[in-house]
């Protein structure tokens, strides 16, 4: 780590960036995210490429990570890498997206326990598994995904004001 860097206090299985030179909205998603992916932690990318990126988080303990792309401003897809071997476990198209923050409301987010609950979409079950979020109870917000089309849409129980749009591609 760089000094001047904060040291994680707790243990960090998915680091989650974007690419370079992300838009206020793309970090906006990524703070969200990490309020809502267990043992996860934004790093920012800065001009780092993919090894540099990837050898940071394997120094960090990481299993996973959560690269989010964008277009024209907007969180357009998932990449998901293996911090070992570099290669490509998921990818997924985020086809649209609406954060709590876009209905004008201010939001204040708090780390909570995120759960599966109904999924239609059995093909984003590994992509959310290998994120940590678990299949069970005790929990603040709940995903559900139904299908619509080639489409799946993602919402949250307990947490308004979210959706998200999205398309395993293989």
């Amino acid at each position: 780590m760089r000094s001047g860097q904060a040291t994680p206090t707790h243990r960090i299985r998915v680091v989650v960036t974007s690419s370079r030179d992300a838009s206020r909205r793309t970090r906006s998603f990524l703070n969200f995210l990490v309020k809502l992916i267990p043992e996860s932690m934004k790093i920012n990318r800065g001009k780092q490429d993919l090894p540099q990126l990837l050898s940071r988080a394997l120094i960090m303990g990481a299993e996973v990570v959560l690269l989010v792309n964008s277009n024209r401003g907007n969180p357009s897809e998932f990449l998901v890498y293996s911090v070992v071997t570099g290669e490509v476990k998921f990818k997924v198209r985020i086809a649209g997206i609406r954060l709590p923050h876009d209905s004008g409301d201010k939001v204040v987010l708090k780390p909570m326990k995120l759960c599966l609950g109904e999924i239609e979409c059995k093909e984003l079950i590994d992509f959310l598994l290998i994120l940590g979020i678990k299949v069970g109870g005790g929990c603040d917000v709940l995903m559900n995904i139904t299908r619509k089309g080639e489409l799946c849409l993602m919402s949250l129980e307990g947490l308004s004001n979210f959706h998200m749009t999205l398309q395993a591609i293989n």
